[in-house]
């Protein structure tokens, strides 16, 4: 029956979604203490350099990636990076970021608007 398959299939797709929430929440309880803090205020060149870990991201309880990515089908791509622009402002690019989630923010008004239209 397909709809037995369809069903399989989905139970497997969460199972394997599960996995990588728990693999992600793992990660994010298990950082490395000492490189957390070697990224503080006192940040050294190679943590504003890192470009897998910026300084920006590190310096917070949970990387937007990581927020957006145990939230998973929460958000769309819009708001995600609403989040992360918002979250980053004050370590990164202030109000450059600001302003690329308002347009992120707007973009996501305006197709939400158009929905409600049809």
């Amino acid at each position: 029956m397909a709809w037995v398959d369809d069903l399989e299939a989905a139970f497997e797709k969460s199972n394997h979604l599960d996995k990588e929430r728990d693999q992600i929440a793992h990660k994010h309880e298990d950082r490395n203490m000492a490189e957390y803090e070697a990224c503080s205020d006192t940040a050294t060149p190679e943590c504003d350099n890192d470009p897998i870990s910026p300084n920006h991201y590190t310096k917070m309880n949970m990387a937007p990636s990581e927020y957006i990515i145990l939230n998973e089908g929460e958000f769309t791509w819009c708001i995600a990076n609403v989040i992360k622009y918002v979250s980053r402002y004050k370590r990164k690019n202030g109000i450059e970021d600001l302003k690329k989630a308002r347009w992120y923010l707007e973009r996501q008004i305006a197709m939400e608007e158009e929905t409600l239209k049809h």
